[in-house]
């Protein structure tokens, strides 16, 4: 929604809740959809255009894991990943 008012318009359908981070200058954020292979990208408030900045190496990352920071100056993102995830199931006897 503009500042001055008026209606309210969608910015960026490609991030998920905690897969993005605000800057100064735009949104960076997870982009998980329709591609095979993740990638971040950068939503630029001044020219509304998108730019892919890298792709990852790993596959997603559970659905809700919060898992995108990005530093004050825009230099580093952090981000969380699943290199594997395992449950385990223990029969444990005569257990009181």
């Amino acid at each position: 929604m503009p500042v001055e008012g008026g209606e309210e318009s969608l910015v960026l359908d490609q991030a998920r809740s905690g897969y993005w981070d605000l800057l100064e200058k735009g949104i960076c954020f997870i982009d998980t959809g329709g591609a095979p292979q993740l990638a971040i990208g950068f939503f630029n408030f001044a020219t509304r255009q998108v730019t892919q900045l890298t792709k990852l190496e790993k596959g997603k990352s559970p659905v809700g894991a919060p898992n995108l920071a990005v530093s004050a100056d825009g230099l580093w993102v952090l981000y969380w990943q699943a290199d594997q995830i395992d449950n385990d199931i223990m029969l444990v006897e005569s257990f009181r």
